[in-house]
């Protein structure tokens, strides 16, 4: 359910390209998702949607973790 959340928030904008390469590392309770270096001052919005994906992640337990 989780990754399905992050899919649909980070295929907002549903255009080829606009997604770039993520790096994903996951554990039981917890995933860091490693964007290219600008990206996400260049996504403003998306960068804001993570932080509250953040909290409302950590309510169920799950840390979700993001950076460049």
């Amino acid at each position: 359910m989780i990754i399905l959340r992050l899919s649909v928030l980070l295929n907002i904008k549903r255009q080829a390209n606009f997604i770039p390469d993520i790096k994903f590392e996951v554990d039981d309770h917890s995933m860091f998702l490693t964007f290219p270096k600008g990206w996400l001052a260049d996504h403003p919005v998306i960068a804001a949607d993570l932080k509250m994906e953040q909290v409302y992640l950590a309510n169920i337990g799950f840390k979700l973790k993001f950076g460049e």
